[in-house]
Order: structure tokens, then sequence, then C-alpha cells
């Protein structure tokens, strides 16, 4: 049986669930970076759903793991995957500046604190997956950016992580949502040329 789809209101559910047993199992202070689909759900797209929890900062304790454990065997009808509260999109996250005037506090507990990287950040790792499933993701992130046009989708892939990994899956992606954007926002200046890619040809 396949992991639900979790919607906003079940990830706040489990968010608090796992921060009561932080409060009742240890005195530490949790303070975590998230992104990915769950960050999504829970400031730009109340109507999208997710399977997991993606934290891409430090602070993954054992306390934490034990608590997030205890927290899925507690909601066996969710069928939450292993690692459904998990570290490891943190090796993707691009070399970006993260100031932390940037960071949205999404949960403030008594155990565990939520932040959200940045919505430039977040959506850069999106166009970076190049996933079917970001679409959606990447477009919503656009449009709280202020995205104006291709070739600042192209620049933040850039600047994230390097002109070297911008491999043809990426620049298929970016111009397809592009697209998709323009169509979303028509009456505003379309902006068709050939994106730069910065490779020196």
């Amino acid at each position: 049986m396949a992991a639900l789809e979790l919607s906003r209101y079940e990830l706040i559910r489990l968010i608090q669930q796992v921060d009561q047993q932080l409060a009742a199992n240890t005195d530490h202070q949790h303070d975590l970076m998230m992104a990915g689909g769950a960050a999504v759900a829970l400031l730009w797209n109340d109507r999208r759903r997710t399977n997991d929890i993606d934290i891409v900062s430090e602070g993954m304790t054992d306390d934490l793991r034990e608590a997030i454990e205890r927290v899925a065997g507690d909601n066996k009808e969710l069928d939450l995957k292993p690692g459904w509260f998990n570290d490891a999109a943190k090796v993707a996250v691009p070399n970006l500046e993260m100031p932390a005037t940037d960071s949205t506090l999404v949960y403030d507990g008594e155990r565990l604190r939520l932040y959200s990287a940045p919505a430039r950040v977040v959506l850069a790792m999106k166009l970076f997956a190049a996933r079917a499933t970001d679409r959606k993701d990447a477009l919503a992130l656009m449009r709280e950016v202020g995205i104006a046009s291709r070739q600042e989708l192209y620049d933040l892939v850039r600047d994230g992580y390097g002109t070297a990994l911008l491999r043809p899956a990426v620049q298929y992606f970016v111009d397809q949502v592009w697209e998709e954007y323009l169509g979303l926002n028509r009456g505003s200046n379309s902006e068709r040329a050939g994106p730069d890619l910065g490779l020196g040809l």
C-alpha cells in the first residue's frame, strides 16, 4: 500500500504530535529549516499534498528521530513511509544566500520550531529537480518570488548549482514552466527570447 498524500491540515497535526513527543522526552529545543512539498503546502499552496517533510538543515537528533517514529506508529491509518520526516534533501540545497530575515516561521512549538527556506531557494530546488511533480510547485513559487523573465529562472538555477549542472532536463523543464507561467499571466509582457545559459558560447 502506498503512503497517503498528506494535506496541509494533516501535516500540521503530525508536526504538533512530533513536538508533543519531544516535549515529553527531552529538554532540547529543535530549530529546523524545511523545504520541498511540505513547505509549499504550508505557505504557498494549501491544496498541495505530499507524503513527507523535507528538512534542509542540521539538527535531526536521535530524540527527534525517535519522536518521528513514535508519531508514525500512532498514525498507522496514514501509512507514513519510512523517513516521512527526513533530512535527505539537505544535500540538494543550492548555493544561494539564505538570510534569516527571508526565512518564514511555519511552526513554533514547545520543543520544535520549523522555518521554511526562502521561496527563491525552494524554487531553485524545484527547477533543478525538474520532475513532473514539481511543475505546480514551481508555478506557485514563481508567483511568490515575482519572476518576470525566463532568464531569471536560468540565473537562479545557475547561481545555485553552477552552469556545469544545467543538464538538458533542467533546461527543458525551465522552458516548459515558463511557457505555462506566461499562459497563466496573459496580458503581461511576453519574453520569448532564448535564455543566456552562461556557457560562454
